[in-house]
């Protein structure tokens, strides 16, 4: 095997950088649940839901598109981390190079390079396209500044890209920001006129997800008996709710088509 690419629980993106040079007879894209990554900070049920049932949405999605996929499901292993279940792979296919969007988590980013190291392989981070910036970039802009204020850091990206502005310097309408307006409160009977509450269904996909972290999950805080949350674009609404689709287009292509 040429090459393992690493996808993490939260870049699940068909436009991610991860498919770049992606060979279809060569690499393998590579995913895994462990407990650790939904235990290690304290979270609801739900979010736990959220995260495993939109990562096997989007298992399904590329192994639609006839991607190679090495998938494994929490209930079909026994590793607790995601170095542990890296490591046995890492043994079992002996890879020349693990590629992988770059982390956003450093835990994460410095347990998988050390894995890597551990069986001596080449690990070859990539950008993560879902940002206007690289660390590099901010590092650079920080090194010129005595004090650090985000909202600079967030002005000079939307100058450089563009973004909401009425010329080179200028932002639109005249205001950088319109914090002071937001900060207003709602009357003590509450924000009104609201629309009704977009009601999902939940497919089966879902329900096992939702069946497995009841199971496995009991501890963390919550409940899942009214888990309606967006999985997917093409989740459909409750039928008495008016039917919506949220048209995402992704420029990658079946893995038939690719080299």
């Amino acid at each position: 095997m040429r090459r393992l690419c690493i996808i993490l629980g939260d870049q699940l993106n068909l436009d991610s950088s991860i498919f770049n040079d992606f060979d279809c007879q060569q690499d393998l894209l590579w995913m895994a649940e462990v407990h650790v990554e939904s235990t290690h900070v304290w979270s609801h049920k739900q979010r736990i839901a959220l995260f495993l049932s939109a990562m096997r949405h989007f298992a399904a999605e590329v192994t639609l598109r006839d991607y190679p996929l090495h998938y494994l499901k929490l209930e079909q292993h026994h590793f607790l981390s995601l170095a542990q279940a890296l490591g046995d792979c890492l043994q079992t296919m002996k890879p020349i190079e693990v590629s992988i969007v770059h982390p956003g988590d450093y835990r994460v980013w410095a347990e998988i390079k050390a894995t890597c190291e551990n069986y001596g392989i080449q690990l070859n981070p990539l950008h993560d396209n879902h940002f206007l910036s690289t660390p590099a970039d901010f590092q650079a802009w920080a090194s010129e500044r005595k004090q650090l204020r985000m909202e600079f850091w967030y002005r000079e990206l939307r100058k450089k890209h563009h973004i909401l502005m009425a010329d080179d310097k200028q932002p639109c309408g005249g205001q950088w920001n319109y914090d002071h307006d937001n900060r207003k409160s709602s009357p003590k009977s509450g924000p009104s006129a609201l629309p009704p509450l977009l009601t999902l269904q939940n497919d089966q996909i879902t329900q096992e997800v939702i069946h497995l972290v009841q199971n496995r999950f009991p501890s963390p805080p919550g409940s899942l008996s009214d888990f309606n949350w967006a999985i997917s674009n093409s989740q459909p609404p409750h039928p008495e709710m008016t039917p919506v689709r949220l048209e995402i287009s992704s420029k990658l292509q079946p893995c038939s088509n690719r080299r």
